[in-house]
């Protein structure tokens, strides 16, 4: 037969009809009479749909079978009785499954609470962990803000120092300049007074020699 869940082939429902006409017939249904009936086959083809006829066949003939009223009426009470203790059982079982299931539910709803308590409270955290992140790092700025205002200010005064210096080299310069003319000033000085003596002596030399 074709598996559960795909269509039978033609052959597997030529095969099913031929049971059924010979059933039909009042004749002993069997994969010998079907393949007759069929004209030839191959039994590991025909036996597997003969068989799943049979089996059809009982339930339909079980499901027409009528139950006597005398026996209907014997089996009336124990079947009430049954259908009643099933149901007790059943509702039961039910009753606790879903007593044990509310249980469950109440347990994962306690632990979900507690879970969002958790991250609620490691929200608060992490805001205040990032109010004082943001103060500091506002301090951090004001601080370097202030830091590069003084580097300004420094750099400022090297600025100002360097125009000293040089100025400072420049006075030295003229300074340099100026010692250097007293020099020759004090050289020229000194070499008239050489000549002043030197006639002098000459002037001298004369008034003795008159």
């Amino acid at each position: 037969m074709t598996k559960l869940g795909t269509a039978p082939s033609s052959r597997e429902i030529e095969i099913f009809e031929a049971c059924s006409e010979i059933h039909a017939q009042g004749l002993s249904v069997s994969a010998i009479s079907v393949r007759n009936k069929i004209g030839g086959g191959s039994f590991s083809t025909i036996s597997p749909v003969v068989k799943a006829w049979k089996e059809k066949q009982k339930d339909i003939e079980l499901a027409n079978t009528a139950v006597p009223d005398e026996v209907m009426n014997e089996l009336l009470p124990e079947l009430q009785g049954l259908l009643h203790r099933v149901w007790h059982v059943s509702s039961t079982k039910h009753n606790a499954l879903m007593q044990s299931l509310i249980g469950q539910q109440e347990s994962k709803l306690k632990t979900v609470e507690a879970d969002s308590q958790s991250l609620e409270d490691e929200v608060v955290r992490q805001e205040k962990l990032i109010d004082n992140l943001t103060k500091q790092l506002d301090e951090k700025a004001l601080q370097h803000k202030e830091l590069e205002e003084k580097v300004s200010v420094l750099q400022e005064a090297q600025n100002e120092l360097v125009i000293a210096k040089f100025k400072l080299q420049d006075q030295g310069e003229k300074m340099a300049l100026v010692q250097s003319q007293l020099d020759e000033a004090r050289h020229s000085q000194e070499d008239a007074l050489r000549k002043l003596h030197i006639a002098e002596g000459k002037l001298e030399a004369l008034e003795e020699q008159h």
